[in-house]
């Protein structure tokens, strides 16, 4: 709304209407920055932000079970786990021994990006649709550094509910 002084020393409110052509995701964006700005954490629950979440999340998706409620996913790099955050889907809070994506897994993998999230999402149509990813862990397959597999065992060494490393392997996973 824009208030301008009239003539005649009155003030008169004009409200100003703009269309805008913006792509979709810019659209997501401004939609995801409007939300945190009401104080909304997480996006609304419509059927465009469900189908974006699983479009992104498609690739990595590796166990369905047929008659449950959630996906697992795995082998997810740090910058596809960032863009789940900036569009509001990603779980961020502590839960049990966990302290949560932001103040565990985030400096790892910023640390040691060659590592990868695995973890969970609801799935569409069931349990009100709940738009939250839930990041239940690291993993990384393949020939590990001594200076990554002393990062990974220091760091969650004593919160994870389950650690496996080696040579080879190192994933984690909380409950």
């Amino acid at each position: 709304m824009l208030t301008i002084p009239a003539r005649d020393g009155r003030n008169q409110r004009i409200i100003l209407f703009m269309m805008l052509t913006i792509s979709h995701a810019q659209r997501r964006t401004f939609e995801t920055s409007l939300l945190r700005t009401q104080g909304k954490a997480q996006l609304c629950n419509t059927k465009m932000n469900t189908n974006l979440r699983e479009e992104i999340l498609s690739p990595y998706i590796n166990e369905i079970w047929v008659g449950k409620p959630v996906q697992w996913f795995s082998e997810m790099p740090l910058s596809v786990l960032q863009r789940l955050i900036a569009l509001g889907f990603v779980e961020m809070n502590s839960w049990n021994s966990c302290p949560g994506v932001e103040q565990l897994f985030l400096p790892f993998l910023k640390r040691n990006p060659r590592f990868n999230a695995h973890g969970y999402v609801q799935v569409s149509g069931v349990n009100g649709n709940d738009p939250c990813i839930t990041i239940e862990g690291l993993e990384y397959r393949g020939l590990i550094s001594t200076n990554e597999l002393a990062d990974f065992a220091s760091t969650f060494w004593e919160t994870a509910d389950e650690l496996s490393f080696g040579s080879h392997l190192a994933r984690c996973w909380y409950d």
